[in-house]
């Protein structure tokens, strides 16, 4: 079975070359796809932590 990256908020921010703001915005509001689609960012909370996963 493979593994999983993830990153906290301000990683996820520095590795999409976006703010802080923006990635709570994908986690809570989530961003239209190129098809129009829309998508959330996948977070999960570990210890109190919010982590995204790559």
């Amino acid at each position: 079975m493979g593994y999983k990256i993830y990153y906290d908020i301000l990683g996820a921010a520095a590795y999409a070359g976006v703010t802080r703001h923006t990635i709570y915005h994908w986690i809570r509001k989530g961003v239209k796809d190129v098809d129009g689609k829309k998508v959330w960012l996948p977070a999960r909370i570990v210890e109190g932590e919010t982590q995204i996963n790559e």
